[in-house]
């Protein structure tokens, strides 16, 4: 009879497959973790996850677990030896308890795993376990009894035999009252309060008399859903009624699954049941949350993505992650069912869909060999279209639905056809002799306007009139290339085209170039436009990204923003307004309200690129995806996202390479220790996105930047009290509402403690109380004894200072006197004054005596000398080459009658270069000489001549500024083959005035910010006090410099001398 069923099954399930295959295959993604991926055996039985996050995975040579990326067991293993692990179950306080085939028992409490050795009860495997009200456990042995446990009051097991009964399962009832399932049907036991007391037990009737492979409580409920090895589920519930303890009904005959070989039964967060089958996949049976019941059930198998078909057990993480063990291929986790994947036969309609439509009858998918018309349920096909029916052309690039229920078909090379909603009737509607004009785009339309986008433009139909217009670049369009069409909310038509500007038309056709919104950058190739709940725009474009148009600003959305790719193929805006985005292996969906991006792609095993413009979202809200592979399908309703932010856990902490074990505070010695923490956010859905930010107060200023690096390490870390903070995001950007933290204490060392500055403190005052007693002591006799020394040297200083005093004062006397010698040199100033009634001279010496000088004398009736001279150095030196030069200067005029200026300053450097020794091969002789004016004026025609040695002349002739360069060589100091002294003759007139002066003047420093006073400011200074009296002029003169000196010291002497003429 078993024979007979199960061959009645398969034969159903294969014809099923034959017919429904052979045009459709729905598939959903699951990722398979066999040898190759790191699991320790092929065949698994159970799973579990313990408190930190970690998946427990039972197999046939031991324990895995898992994190997402790696499988451990060495150790584990270690400690279990080679054993079977056929099931696992958690407990009220967290506990991991496994059931192995050789009858032991292992608990793992979140540190460690212990077991329990039952040999001396039993050596048969562990079927299944549960846990009473009180805590208690209870386990299964397949051939003696039920093993009982008291966590916390005593470690030892007591045995309740039940002879004839091979147990498989058990369910909790109430106080020592359990449902007991055997290979003959299923049993209440009452276990009696001693061990060695009968047990009583009592068959439930109505249920058949076969092997009952599982027992799981309804959560929040007193009834439970009880599997069979060939009878299928069934649901007991307890009966009101006393001659009859449980109502026992079949469950699931309505869903061709009454005779199914379940092995396992788990309940996910939203009630629904899901079944683990050998032969027959995993069956899901959804519940209606309203009423309770089942609504609708589906079965996953290897005809739609499971690996393989014989099913141990399904379990639930904490994420809503499913994972299925599967007998022989390992550990299976279905991605997600949100998810559906459809591919198609080549030929109906072709791999590849480029169009699709859905409205009350079903989906419209366009391919390469036709349309393809399936039920959005149960994708099974309904309608092929195809040549044979008169739909003539290639590729179906385009479909669209009018108001009047007409179907508007565009081809790649074929144009238009439309297809009438009554009758199915297929006409050819538009087909131009322009290849490009056949190539349609896209295809929609608003009341009686049909619009289509084509690769020459865009055509307009109006159903009602029968007027055709052509739009192109020659009505104003910017590009012939038309991606797409799409009718906003106020009535325009925006063009996806080649441009840097998006443009819109009236659906009327008024304003065929009217501007829209405009984009500032270089041109790109809009893909598609849509509008969101909000009103603003959204656009994809090849290679920029997506670009976010509101009322008053651009938005760009790139890679550099979580984007997919740059390259967006098609773009929606679903009922949530979360934009969707198609690229090449995958699609974005851009999250307004959470502010994110979401991306897939190789997570859900994506292997096809999505079409231009296939994407859509149905009557029910749910999208589908046009890929070269087939359809995507999303349903929202199944997507529940991250439930959860990341379980994060410090793995292991290492200080100075010494591994501690993991606390929430960790107390060490003083030192200063390298330190090392690694640690790990449990996150199945997307293991490699999860990211880590960490920070040790006390330490770190800021948290470090999110990354995928899964440990922290610092330097050096000295005495203190820190906190290590640690927090994880999932993709979703979930994260956790307290960071860990865990507290590390390095303890102070002495030399820093309290009771060591006290010594210390104590030792200082005694210190210094005693350096200073004897510093006292010490004083009064070096007080002594330098009260003695200070006497007799303050009479040495006495004496030293009056010694000084009196040769400075001799110094003084001597350079006092040299002044009134040179001042005898000079010439009065009533000669010059005889001759010229308006002049001034400022002579102002740096130290008394003076470097610079002047000399004057009348030659003749007609003629008068004036000599401005600047002797090298200042002070007594300086006055030394003064008085020679005044002396040479007398001579050379008075005695040896030479005149002319040159040859005056010729004569002098002769003279002061003999006088001097310069030049002398014999004795070094000195380097002195003489910048020099030597000026002659003819009194009677008012002639100047002169000749200068380095300075220049300024003079004034009616009013204007004349500023006449000196030869380039001194007088004297200087040894040079030839010096050229030349004189320079000018025609003055009465009133012209003459000015000579040395370098004093214009070096001097001073002003606000200490500079030079320079030739500029000289030369100003002049224009200024031009039209005044030379007495003024020389009181200008004098206290314009004291000003500019002010407490700057003076660099030289000044010599400074204006002769009017």
């Amino acid at each position: 009879m078993i024979y007979s069923k199960y061959s009645f099954r398969t034969l159903i399930l294969v014809l099923f497959c034959l017919i429904a295959g052979e045009t459709i295959a729905q598939t959903f993604r699951f990722n398979t973790y066999g040898i190759e991926e790191g699991i320790c055996n092929r065949f698994v039985y159970t799973i579990n996850q313990d408190q930190k996050g970690f998946l427990w995975i039972g197999t046939g040579t031991g324990l895995c677990r898992f994190d997402g990326v790696k499988f451990s067991f060495g150790e584990l293993n270690d400690t279990l030896g080679e054993s079977i692990v056929y099931t696992s179950y958690k407990d009220k306080q967290g506990n991991l308890w496994f059931g192995h085939s050789n009858g032991n028992i292992s608990v793992y409490n979140g540190k460690n795993l212990k077991v329990f050795n039952a040999a001396e009860y039993t050596i048969s495997p562990i079927n299944d376990i549960i846990e009473d009200d009180e805590g208690n456990l209870f386990f299964a042995t397949q051939n003696n009894g039920i093993l009982k446990l008291q966590p916390g009051i005593s470690d030892e097991l007591v045995q309740f035999e039940i002879p004839g009964l091979l147990i498989y399962s058990l369910g909790f009832l109430e106080e020592n009252k359990l449902l007991v399932g055997t290979q003959d049907g299923i049993f209440t036991v009452v276990l009696p309060e001693e061990s060695q007391s009968p047990v009583v037990f009592l068959k439930i009737e109505n249920l058949p008399s076969t092997k009952i492979q599982c027992i799981a409580k309804k959560r929040d409920s007193d009834l439970f859903w009880v599997g069979t090895q060939d009878d299928g589920l069934f649901r007991l519930t307890p009966s009101a009624n006393a001659t009859q303890s449980f109502q026992v009904k079949r469950v699931g005959e309505e869903y061709n699954i009454g005779y199914l070989n379940i092995q396992s039964i788990f309940e996910d967060i939203d009630g629904n049941l899901w079944l683990g089958t050998f032969g027959d996949g995993v069956v899901k049976l959804v519940i209606s949350p309203e009423t309770g019941e089942f609504v609708s059930s589906f079965i996953y198998s290897v005809a739609n993505g499971l690996p393989i078909n014989n099913i141990k057990y399904v379990f639930q993480d904490l994420e809503g992650n499913i994972w299925i063990c599967t007998f022989g291929d390992g550990l299976a986790n279905l991605l997600s069912d949100a998810f559906t994947f459809y591919s198609f036969n080549k030929e109906r309609p072709g791999e590849s869909i480029f169009s699709l439509l859905s409205d009350e009858e079903g989906v419209w998918l366009g391919g390469e060999r036709g349309i393809l018309k399936i039920d959005k349920y149960t994708g099974n096909e309904i309608l092929f279209i195809s040549d044979e029916k008169g739909l003539f052309g290639s590729r179906i690039s385009a479909i669209y639905k009018d108001a009047s229920g007409d179907f508007w078909i565009g081809t790649n090379s074929s144009g238009i056809y439309r297809m009438s909603g009554s009758t199915g009737r297929i006409t050819s509607f538009f087909r131009s002799g322009n290849s490009l004009e056949n190539s349609i785009n896209f295809i929609t339309g608003k009341n009686e306007f049909i619009w289509v986008a084509t690769k020459n433009g865009i055509r307009i139909f109006n159903l009602r009139t029968g007027e055709t217009r052509h739009i192109t670049t020659f009505n104003g369009l910017p590009h012939n290339k038309i991606n797409h069409l799409f009718i906003d909310s106020k009535d325009k038509v925006w063009i996806s085209s080649i441009s840097n500007t998006l443009y819109y038309i009236t659906t009327e056709g008024k304003s065929e170039h009217g501007m829209g919104t405009n984009f500032y950058g270089t041109k790109n190739e809009f893909i598609a436009v849509v509008e969101d709940e909000d009103g603003e725009f959204w656009a994809a474009t090849n290679g920029n990204g997506v670009y976010r148009f509101t009322s008053d600003s651009v938005y760009n959305y790139s890679t550099e923003h979580g984007l997919k790719s740059g390259y967006c193929y098609s773009i929606l805006a679903d009922d949530q307004n979360n934009i969707w985005v198609g690229h090449r292996l995958g699609f974005s969906k851009i999250n307004l309200a959470e502010g994110r991006i979401v991306t897939f792609g190789s997570d859900l095993e994506i292997t096809g690129d999505c079409n231009y413009n296939a994407l859509i979202k149905d009557l029910d809200g749910e999208i589908m995806f046009g890929t070269s592979n087939g359809i995507i399908r999303y349903n929202r309703k199944k997507d529940r996202g991250s439930l959860i932010p990341p379980l994060l856990s410090v793995v292991s902490m290492k200080f100075s390479d010494q591994e501690v074990e993991v606390a929430d505070a960790i107390s060490l010695p003083y030192d200063q220790y390298k330190l090392r923490i690694d640690f790990i956010g449990l996150s199945y859905r997307n293991p490699e996105m999860v990211t880590y930010q960490y920070k040790l107060e006390n330490y770190d200023t800021e948290w470090s930047e999110r990354s995928t690096q899964q440990y922290a390490s610092y330097g050096r870390i000295e005495d203190g009290e820190y906190t290590f903070l640690l927090r994880s995001f999932n993709r979703d950007n979930l994260t956790n509402e307290q960071p860990l933290a865990i507290q590390i204490i390095i303890k102070t060392p002495f030399w820093k403690t309290l009771w060591f500055y006290t010594l210390l403190a104590i030792f200082l005052v005694v210190s210094v109380v005693t350096i200073v007693k004897v510093r006292e002591r010490n004083q009064k006799k070096l007080q002594v004894f330098l009260e003695k020394s200070l006497d007799e040297r303050t009479h040495e200083v006495v004496m030293q200072k009056e010694e000084i005093e009196f040769k400075n004062r001799e110094i003084t006397d001597s350079i006092n006197y040299a002044q009134r010698i040179q001042s005898s040199i000079l010439p009065p100033l009533k000669k010059l004054k005889d001759n010229f009634p308006e002049f001034f001279i400022l002579f102002q010496p740096r130290d008394i005596v003076s470097g610079d000088f002047y000399w004057f004398d009348r030659i003749d009736n007609e003629r008068f000398i004036i000599v401005c001279a600047d002797s090298t150095g200042h002070g007594v030196p300086g006055a030394f080459m003064s008085m020679i030069g005044s002396t040479l200067l007398n001579d050379i005029v008075n005695r040896f009658e030479i005149f002319t200026p040159s040859r005056i300053l010729t004569t002098l450097d002769q003279e002061i270069t003999e006088a001097l020794n310069q030049g002398s091969e014999d004795e070094e002789g000195s380097n002195d000489g003489m910048d020099i004016i030597v000026c002659e004026i003819n009194t009677k025609t008012n002639l100047i001549r002169f000749s200068s040695a380095m300075r220049p002349v300024i003079f004034y002739h009616k009013g204007e500024q004349f500023y006449i360069r000196g030869n380039r060589s001194s007088v004297g100091g200087e040894i040079l083959e030839e010096k050229i002294f030349d004189d320079q003759e000018y025609n003055l007139e009465k009133g012209d005035v003459i000015y000579m002066f040395s370098d004093g003047y214009p070096d001097q420093f001073g002003g606000r910010l200490g500079k030079k006073f320079k030739m500029a400011r000289v030369k100003t200074l002049l224009d200024d006090v031009q039209g005044n009296s030379m007495q003024e002029q020389y009181d200008y003169i004098k206290n314009n410099f004291d000003l500019w000196r002010k407490n700057y010291e003076q660099v030289d002497d000044v010599l400074f001398m204006g002769i009017k003429i």
